[in-house]
């Protein structure tokens, strides 16, 4: 992810790193950033992808107008389908979870979408780690599909912008960081990152 903000070139962003235990634990304001990109991995029900004191932090950043791109395999599993924070996942992140498992490696930007153009594949094991069951997502309160699953499982991404606050989400129902290509994963952060850093 530091690479592919690297090479976004629209804008000098500074970037500061944390792991989701230090929001956890009050270390870290949110507030003080102007957006934050949090990588779940293949983090699930185990470990807990946002406990209840992250979603806590986060929705409070979100109500007040913070912009987010998250990105995980199990976020939708775990906060929507285990109910280990649906009102969170649906109200904050707005999104909603349709399936464990799109059964594919493949996606498709949504013509209009933010991710117009772009169609990465993410990892089957041969990179970085084999994404077993990549999220299958669709839009809720206002936010829309911006990237489809190939194989017409569904949504792999939904975007959403609160025209009040400003405030702005991104969510990915596979690791960002599994994205096959450098190009590609360029072009996934750029888009992202136009969007969620907007005036």
């Amino acid at each position: 992810a530091g690479e592919a903000i690297e090479a976004y070139a629209a804008k000098q962003l500074g970037i500061d790193s944390a792991t989701s235990k230090n929001v956890e634990l009050g270390q870290i304001n949110l507030s003080n950033y102007n957006a934050v990109i949090w990588m779940s991995g293949e983090t699930s029900t185990v470990d807990r992808t946002f406990t209840v004191g992250m979603q806590a932090f986060v929705a409070d950043y979100i109500d007040a107008g913070g912009r987010i791109f998250v990105s995980g395999a199990e976020v939708g599993w775990d906060l929507d389908a285990q109910n280990n924070g649906r009102a969170f996942f649906n109200n904050t992140l707005r999104a909603d979870y349709a399936a464990d498992d799109a059964n594919t490696y493949a996606t498709t930007g949504v013509a209009g979408s933010i991710f117009a153009g772009i169609s990465p594949s993410f990892d089957n094991g041969a990179q970085t780690y084999n994404v077993d069951f990549p999220d299958v997502l669709t839009g809720f309160g206002g936010s829309t599909v911006a990237l489809n699953y190939s194989n017409g499982a569904g949504g792999a991404a939904t975007q959403y912008v609160n025209a009040l606050t400003q405030a702005r989400t991104v969510v990915m129902g596979f690791p960002f960081e599994t994205i096959t290509t450098e190009a590609n994963r360029n072009a996934i952060m750029a888009a992202v990152l136009g969007f969620i850093t907007a005036d």
